[in-house]
């Protein structure tokens, strides 16, 4: 009797019994069919973290591009026509690295459009827009966007004109930057200080339609620095402690207490001798215009020889001091 049961032991030793074996493979099937949407999320997750890193160096890029460029770009705009800026150029010009992809890991290019809101604006609006490739889902189009922040946007199935921000904070048409990408493609914008990637700085360069880009709003303090190869200079006042220059045009009034002119020469302007001259100019001393080589002076009305003017002060003096008894 016992060994029939010492048979049955040796034979479960050998292996599972078939109910055994599917049981197992059902818990492992249903194991893997539970975690096969978490591994693809996060195969996507690493895809799409990917693709908003490189979106937002090319936005990055783009950016600065346009603020060092301003003037270039705002000069190719007419009206409200929007313009493309090649990828390349910004790529060579040094704003974005040179190992960078030219298309997302979806397999889409980048395209940096500028356009003018309005034939009067003096702001512009810029883009970072994708287009072509393999068109993304609407989840990961969306993740993308908001991985970019606030800049971030995307273009979804149920309005594939529309640009919008990943939490609706802005949007775009994007046929107005003379686009037509469609749903599943992400966009950036180029958002700066003041829109228009002026800010509050001072432009090297003049900006056609915009001179408060060229102008200072408050004094500048050199910090005991210096001021090199300026042309011209033009001022209300200038006030310095030494100035050296080959040739200086003052057109109202100089104010000196030493003058070297070529080292010994001081050229004054003329004036014919009894001549009239105003009130303002009263001291004043000029050259005799016509023997070009004495002065005259302004004094009571007229440019009068220094000789004769200087009796007349030193007349008028004595008879004040001494007045003519009749």
């Amino acid at each position: 009797m016992n060994a029939p049961k010492k048979v049955m032991v040796r034979r479960r030793l050998k292996g599972f019994t078939l109910i055994e074996l599917s049981v197992t493979l059902t818990i492992i099937g249903s194991l893997f069919a539970l975690m096969w949407p978490m591994l693809g999320d996060y195969a996507d997750e690493l895809v799409n973290r990917n693709a908003a890193d490189q979106q937002l160096l090319v936005a990055k890029g783009a950016r600065k591009y346009l603020d060092d460029n301003i003037g270039t770009v705002t000069a190719s705009l007419s009206g409200t026509t929007p313009i493309s800026i090649p990828f390349a150029t910004v790529q060579n010009a040094g704003y974005i690295p040179a190992g960078l992809s030219a298309t997302t890991p979806y397999g889409q290019s980048y395209n940096i459009v500028v356009r003018r809101p309005s034939a009067t604006a003096t702001k512009l609006e810029a883009l970072v827009v994708t287009s072509g490739g393999t068109a993304m889902s609407p989840k990961n189009a969306l993740r993308i966007a908001r991985m970019q922040r606030g800049a971030g946007g995307y273009i979804a199935p149920s309005n594939p004109n529309l640009i919008s921000g990943a939490d609706s904070q802005w949007g775009s048409l994007a046929s107005d930057f003379g686009m037509a990408p469609g749903a599943g493609h992400v966009a950036t914008a180029l958002f700066s200080s003041d829109g228009d990637g002026s800010g509050d700085y001072l432009w090297r360069n003049a900006i056609p339609g915009r001179p408060e880009l060229n102008r200072m709003n408050t004094a500048i303090d050199m910090n005991n620095q210096d001021i090199n190869n300026a042309k011209t200079v033009t001022a209300t006042t200038l006030q310095a402690q030494d100035t050296n220059t080959s040739r200086a045009t003052v057109s109202n009034l100089l104010t000196t207490q030493d003058a070297v002119v070529n080292g010994e020469n001081f050229h004054m302007a003329l004036a014919v001798p009894n001549s009239s001259c105003t009130a303002a100019q009263v001291g004043s001393v000029r050259r005799n215009q016509t023997t070009s080589a004495g002065l005259v002076l302004c004094y009571a009305g007229k440019w009068q020889p220094v000789g004769n003017a200087l009796n007349g002060i030193v007349d008028g003096a004595r008879h004040a001091r001494y007045p003519t008894r009749s």
